[in-house]
């Protein structure tokens, strides 16, 4: 049986990219995250809050994090650049030139 998602979700998740989709939680359908096929997915957020915040910067030009303020920076990178944080480690590994602890130059 397929579960036809309300219009509120139906139109913030066509201004998703990067194969997002807005899931709900099973438990509580007030509550989604957005997913990219199941290998990773955002925390539980209220779909009201979730879905108009994705339209106000879809497409009302909002910026990102104003109207998305209560997302995590790392949930809120996901729907600006379908990178998970597991990505950017991969992809942005540690300089050999980081700073180590208790060294107060990176040299």
């Amino acid at each position: 049986m397929r579960i036809t998602k309300p219009p509120m979700i139906r139109a913030a998740q066509s201004h998703l990219i990067y194969n997002q989709e807005i899931v709900l939680n099973i438990d509580d359908p007030h509550l989604a995250a957005v997913t990219n096929n199941d290998t990773w997915k955002t925390d539980y957020y209220p779909v009201s809050a979730l879905c108009e915040g994705i339209l106000k910067w879809r497409v009302g030009g909002q910026l990102l994090q104003k109207a998305l303020w209560f997302m995590t920076p790392d949930d809120r990178e996901f729907l600006l650049t379908g990178i998970t944080p597991a990505l950017w480690d991969k992809l942005l590994p540690p300089s050999p030139f980081s700073q180590v602890d208790g060294d107060d130059v990176p040299f």
